[in-house]
């Protein structure tokens, strides 16, 4: 059997029916999950052969500056850094043209710090399962990509895709996607302009 821990939920359950118990764990530095995200991890944990589990999104500063023991933690040290600090100085940031390269690189350089690996020795389209990555390694990249490119990706999104290639595509998907109100706003205005 395994035993499988989530964090804070924030559409059902106690603490979403709780302003007071959601405000006293954000400045804890803990992130509220999805359902969405939720069910990617109990996906991820039913494919997982390990006996226990943990699954939450967190401010990593927040949760490191009240939490002294993970302070100190090599593990946890990258994911305290600046957002952006891995290379893509925020994929949404940069035009589209340059995110694809921004992302590989810096996805490229995640997956080589978790599996401690040569990054030079990654190639795009290898499988993340074939270098080594598995379901807790998984969740950590997760973070980790979260924080170098400066943006949220989606857990569930996440765990299909199978390779370096594939998680860049998704990201300059998901960048792409933050474009679009930008977008139809400016459609918008210059119809109303036009007419």
């Amino acid at each position: 059997g395994s035993c499988v821990n989530l964090g804070m939920l924030a559409e059902s359950g106690f603490v979403a029916r709780s302003a007071a118990m959601t405000d006293y764990l954000n400045s804890a530095g803990w992130r509220p999950l999805s359902n969405e995200q939720a069910l990617g991890a109990v996906r991820m944990a039913l494919a997982s052969e390990s006996a226990t589990l943990t699954f939450a999104a967190a401010d990593w500063k927040a949760l490191t500056q009240g939490e002294q023991a993970l302070a100190g933690s090599a593990r946890l040290a990258p994911l305290v850094t600046d957002a952006g600090a891995g290379g893509a100085e925020g994929l949404t940031r940069l035009p589209p043209s340059a995110r694809k390269t921004a992302a590989l690189t810096a996805i490229r350089n995640e997956v080589a710090a978790v599996l401690r690996l040569d990054a030079a020795k990654i190639a795009a389209g290898d499988l993340l399962g074939d270098l080594g990555l598995d379901s807790l390694s998984s969740f950590e990249l997760w973070h980790r990509i979260e924080a170098a490119l400066a943006m949220p990706v989606p857990l569930a999104r996440f765990t299909e895709a199978p390779s370096v290639e594939a998680l860049a595509e998704l990201a300059c998907a998901i960048a792409a996607e933050s474009d679009a109100p930008a977008n139809e706003d400016m459609v918008t205005l210059q119809t109303a302009a036009s007419g």
